[in-house]
């Protein structure tokens, strides 16, 4: 069960998603049920974390979608 209750089709973008207060943003959303589109720029890092997040199934409610560091 969430932590809080978002409307449907919710969509969220996350700057910073690759470490940090932004990575538990991204994934408390994520984990909700929420659309979320990720970026940093640390690309590399961002590729763990959504690695990370779809090998533990933990974002089976919602989806994700990354970017390599935006300019």
């Amino acid at each position: 069960m969430s932590a809080f209750a978002l409307q449907p089709g919710l969509r969220v973008l996350v700057t910073g998603a690759a470490a940090g207060i932004g990575r538990v943003i991204a994934e408390t959303f994520l984990t909700a049920g929420a659309r979320v589109f990720v970026c940093d720029c640390d690309g590399d890092a961002l590729d763990r974390v959504a690695y990370g997040i779809n090998a533990s199934g933990d974002g089976d409610d919602g989806e994700m979608h990354r970017s390599r560091g935006l300019t």
